[in-house]
């Protein structure tokens, strides 16, 4: 690189640094203090909160999910209480290698939903009696919800 190259690199790196030296910052971090959050309790309920930052609400955030609004909130219990519904047909027996245990899975290189299955090692909390319970529930609810509300992956 030569010298005039070198300085209006400088000169475009100071312009950027200004530039965002006064860019205005909001703080979008969800959730704020005293803003309402919405989780599901032990019960299944759908609950109501407000953010205090307290031993409860960051109990909840890092072991449980919340959520910005009522309908979402439903919308996890729907999916979640379906999913474990469905998977309680279905009984694995870890001695019959045999059978097959069918679970989903998001697949980071594809961005997508998958379904697999395993006989011999559990690696899921869920067991699916076959592939296509699975892709009912793919079906029925959408691969972005389920995405969203059983993995937690949003986009």
């Amino acid at each position: 690189m030569n010298r005039k190259e070198y300085e209006e690199r400088i000169a475009k790196l100071e312009k950027e640094l200004k530039e965002l030296k006064e860019a205005e910052i909001t703080n979008d971090e969800f959730p704020q203090y005293d803003e309402i959050y919405w989780f599901t309790d032990t019960d299944g309920d759908v609950v109501r909160s407000y953010w205090s930052d307290d031993t409860d609400d960051n109990y909840r955030k890092d072991f449980l999910r919340i959520f910005k609004t009522e309908e979402e909130c439903y919308r996890y219990s729907e999916i979640k209480e379906t999913f474990m519904e469905e998977s309680k047909e279905f009984e694995p027996d870890w001695s019959d290698h045999k059978q097959m245990k069918y679970f989903p899975y998001y697949n980071n290189c594809t961005k997508h939903l998958e379904v697999d299955c395993v006989n011999t090692h559990q690696g899921s909390t869920l067991y699916f009696k076959s592939s296509e319970v699975l892709e009912e529930l793919i079906a029925r609810f959408g691969e972005e919800d389920i995405k969203k509300y059983y993995f937690g992956i949003e986009g």
